[in-house]
């Protein structure tokens, strides 16, 4: 950790384990982040003013991605992908194959794991459907998650997105056929959704890298009144640049301070920028950090005053 005021660092993990996805709990006295070892992945959650680390998952498990945090800050989720396959000796007669450090994806069975800071969890089965990017809602009822049970595409593309109830483990689609998802969280007040992705007729079949070009929605919690908020001016939003220097991991493509505006990641060619994107009324985008070089939004101040972003001109490490 970084103290702004004096630019002293603190550090909270150390050892040989690779440390990922850092999030700050709602309240921000707390930190949880993934480590990485030989034997897998585990979730640590350490005191902002104390540094005391605790390790909440009770072995190393197949933890896919980044956790998330419920409103309340007594609970986070994380998705997980868990080898079904037998054993012993097989034939291989087809090749369910993801790139983006997946590999070889068949057997493989998605769940999302909720697990309490006293290491307590409840799991529930997506059964063949891979799952990444789970945001919990404001209200505290369900998960975001961005879905897909077709081989071959790049983690990057989610054809579906769904929410998994909290309580239950309901899965339910919000969109899905016709759409290719790229990102997507929840509006403050939780009653509407935010996506970067794109919608075409289902018939048409895209490969992962002729891919659609993804605009900026809003949505209904149920899926239903899908507004597009960027026009054919706005190149892309999102990331989709696979840079030499070392990458943050799964750099989000939105962060949505208020009901009325969305931050973004819009990229044009070898150039990314980031836009404001209104979210009701006209349809407005305009850019607020650009320059030669590629930005990527990681979070907003709750006034959207301060931006936090990441950026890199290619050939030095992202800052």
């Amino acid at each position: 950790i970084r103290e702004l005021h004096n630019g002293k660092w603190r550090e909270l993990a150390s050892g040989d384990v690779f440390v990922t996805a850092p999030r700050w709990s709602p309240d921000g006295r707390q930190l949880a982040f993934v480590s990485t070892g030989v034997d897998g992945r585990r979730i640590h959650v350490s005191c902002a003013l104390t540094d005391e680390t605790r390790e909440i998952t009770p072995a190393a498990l197949p933890i896919d991605g980044a956790p998330t945090w419920s409103p309340d800050g007594t609970r986070l989720a994380v998705c997980m992908l868990t080898d079904k396959r037998q054993t012993r000796n097989r034939p291989i007669t087809r090749r369910t194959y993801r790139i983006e450090g997946l590999g070889i994806v068949e057997g493989q069975e998605g769940s999302i794991r909720i697990f309490d800071l006293d290491g307590k969890s409840v799991e529930f089965s997506t059964g063949p459907n891979l799952c990444s990017a789970p945001k919990w809602s404001p209200h505290g009822n369900e998960i975001l998650l961005l879905a897909t049970s077709i081989p071959g595409l790049g983690t990057a593309h989610f054809p579906r997105l769904c929410t998994v109830n909290a309580a239950t483990g309901e899965l339910r689609e919000v969109l899905g056929e016709g759409w290719q998802i790229e990102a997507a969280d929840w509006c403050p007040d939780g009653m509407r959704i935010v996506a970067a992705g794109s919608c075409s007729d289902p018939r048409e079949l895209h490969s992962a890298i002729l891919w659609p070009a993804a605009s900026l929605w809003v949505v209904n919690t149920d899926g239903s009144n899908a507004q597009r908020r960027t026009d054919t001016e706005v190149p892309h939003v999102g990331l989709r640049i696979d840079h030499d220097m070392p990458p943050l991991d799964n750099l989000p493509a939105m962060a949505i301070p208020d009901n009325k505006f969305a931050f973004v990641t819009v990229q044009a060619g070898g150039r990314s920028s980031l836009c404001r994107v209104s979210l009701t009324g006209d349809l407005c985008c305009e850019e607020v950090i650009g320059g030669n070089r590629s930005c990527a939004i990681l979070d907003a101040c709750s006034s959207g005053c301060q931006l936090l972003f990441w950026a890199t001109s290619f050939d030095v490490p992202g800052e």
